[in-house]
């Protein structure tokens, strides 16, 4: 390898490129961020070009007030007719924290999915503190067991509320979320989803998912970080039950205080924009077959390879799999050494020692889900990206 220190007679700004400057870079993390949408930087330059407070009555605040207006619409438009509020939030773990919370004093327990991202789970060992949370057992395959919740159902006194992510980050299960819905209702009882890893991969029809609350997240889709939304139902924004997380101005109704960023709301709708027209496109079709080939692959190479909730309805784009023997840590490491960018389950719990609690609330040995990487593609991923990590996983499990 090339050394990385600067040579002795050379110029001091010039320093001699690694091979790891010249390798090709391949990112198999979209679950994690998603690289900006093309366009979207540009039109957040032009919002921040002229931006100004829009609370404000002067010029500068109405033309800030008309760009936020217009990419909420944007937003509202594209969900459905049944949508009652779009409000923007700091992102997705704002988004399910002011669900929860802002809900607390209006319901006598809360229902979460024992898979669900860590802005939701964290909550749990706080209601359970004050009885008013219980987390919902799911299958082997990572589907919510739907005659454990109907049976807590029937025992809970309502109104209840309940949530369940559309789609996991780490393992790509998708929910029957209308079906649960459904069964919430029928229970007098609230439902909301944390849609942040399904908005661009599986439809998202606020008319026929039947919800009253849905959290979205702008960078998941290639919008910018630090902006998010939770999306509430006509119903629910005639009612007033939602409390606002935390108080100052009137903004966004009075429920959500700060001066919001328009230019990230302008990023965030356009992003939106281009992730649900594509929703069909050729690519997403040619995804799904790239994983799936891929995983084929790798249970033909080694047999003892696990592919998590391979039965279950899953995301185009994820794969979830344990290499026997092999921890996380050094596989990333080694995946990382070879320019590859994977991950060992959500972004939100990275860098923790503990165990992922998806895998384990799904039955699986925490020897197993030590060993499990998330791959993940997104919008620039092309199929010699996958065969490349494939190539390279069979030569890592060869090393051990």
């Amino acid at each position: 390898m090339i050394s990385s220190h600067k040579k002795r007679n050379a110029p001091r700004n010039l320093v001699v490129a690694t091979r790891f400057d010249l390798m090709k870079r391949i990112y198999l993390d979209y679950n994690a961020t998603s690289p900006m949408r093309e366009g979207v930087w540009q039109a957040m330059q032009q919002v921040f070009a002229h931006e100004g407070n829009p609370s404000s009555l002067h010029w500068w605040g109405r033309h800030a007030r008309h760009a936020l207006e217009k990419a909420r619409h944007t937003i509202h438009q594209s969900l459905g007719e049944g949508v009652g509020d779009v409000f923007f939030t700091s992102g997705a773990t704002e988004a399910n924290n002011w669900c929860i919370h802002g809900l607390a004093k209006k319901t006598t327990i809360t229902f979460l999915g024992s898979t669900e991202h860590p802005s939701l789970f964290s909550l749990y060992p706080y209601l359970a503190k004050k009885r008013k949370g219980v987390l919902l057992p799911v299958k082997a395959n990572g589907l919510i067991c739907q005659e454990a919740l109907e049976k807590k159902l029937h025992q809970a006194q309502p109104p209840v509320l309940v949530s369940v992510a559309m789609a996991n980050g780490e393992t790509g299960v998708i929910q029957p979320i209308a079906e649960l819905a459904s069964l919430v209702h029928r229970y007098g009882g609230f439902f909301h989803t944390d849609a942040v890893q399904a908005l661009g991969r599986i439809p998202v029809d606020w008319n026929t998912l039947g919800v009253d609350f849905m959290t979205l997240s702008s960078h998941k889709i290639g919008g910018p970080m630090g902006i998010g939304a939770l999306i509430v139902s006509k119903t629910i924004a005639k009612t007033q039950l939602l409390s606002p997380l935390f108080c100052g101005g009137g903004q966004e109704k009075g429920l959500r205080a700060g001066t919001p960023s328009v230019a990230l709301a302008v990023g965030f709708a356009l992003a939106f924009s281009h992730a649900t027209k594509n929703l069909f496109s050729q690519q997403e079709s040619l995804r799904y077959a790239w994983h799936r080939t891929m995983e084929n692959t790798l249970e033909t190479f080694c047999p003892n390879v696990r592919i998590f909730s391979k039965d279950a309805p899953r995301l185009s784009n994820t794969s979830c799999i344990a290499m026997p023997c092999v921890p996380q840590d050094v596989q990333l490491m080694a995946f990382d050494l070879e320019g590859i960018g994977v991950s060992a389950g959500s972004a939100c719990s990275s860098g923790t020692s503990r165990a992922s609690h998806v895998l384990q609330n799904m039955g699986v040995e925490p020897h197993v889900s030590q060993t499990a990487i998330r791959v993940s593609s997104g919008w620039q991923t092309t199929q010699d990206d996958m065969v490349f990590f494939t190539n390279v996983w069979k030569s890592i499990y060869r090393c051990f």
